[in-house]
């Protein structure tokens, strides 16, 4: 029987893989890897998923999306953000600090959260990105104080969250948090 010598795997991961299977037939690529770009290199496979937009300027992620719709890239076994990634791919290194307990910030001055353009990326702290929301009006509450204040009545003549939720077009723990 002849040797079964090894090759490097066709999408460029440098994993060596056999020449042929079980079955003797021709191998290029390890599972998986001939349907998508795989490489090694964080910065090619990041600038992979960034589409531009002409009319915003922003850099928008077009790979996996977190909670809120911020951009993830994993590598080597860990999830990254993509805004975060880009952030330091042009401005530096993010400081670390351990004064607050979400430490150094990447804020967004586009306010679009699956946006890496690093011109509208900025440090702050977890407090500074807060009161850059408020300032903004992009917090959730969508309702006035009066109507929060008539949900807490509403709660007291009987009715339940799921019922002032329907009234009010707003979910039934939303109703409870304003209870």
């Amino acid at each position: 029987m002849l040797a079964n010598p090894k090759i490097s795997c066709a999408c460029g991961c440098g994993e060596s893989l056999l020449t042929y299977d079980r079955k003797r037939r021709p191998r290029r690529y390890i599972h998986g890897h001939h349907s998508k770009p795989y490489s090694n290199n964080l910065w090619l496979r990041f600038i992979a998923k960034v589409d531009v937009d002409a009319k915003s300027g922003c850099w928008n992620w077009t790979g996996a999306k977190q909670a809120y719709g911020y951009g993830s890239l994993g590598f080597k076994g860990k999830t990254l953000k993509a805004h975060r990634i880009s952030y330091e791919k042009f401005n530096g290194e993010i400081p670390k600090t351990f004064e607050t307990i979400h430490g150094t910030c990447v804020c967004h001055r586009c306010d679009n959260p699956s946006c890496v353009n690093p011109e509208h990326l900025f440090l702050g702290t977890q407090q500074e990105n807060m009161h850059d929301m408020s300032s903004k009006s992009r917090n959730n509450y969508k309702m006035s104080i009066a109507d929060r204040l008539h949900i807490g009545d509403l709660f007291k003549y009987g009715f339940n969250g799921a019922e002032i939720g329907r009234m009010y077009n707003i979910h039934r723990k939303t109703a409870y948090r304003y209870r």
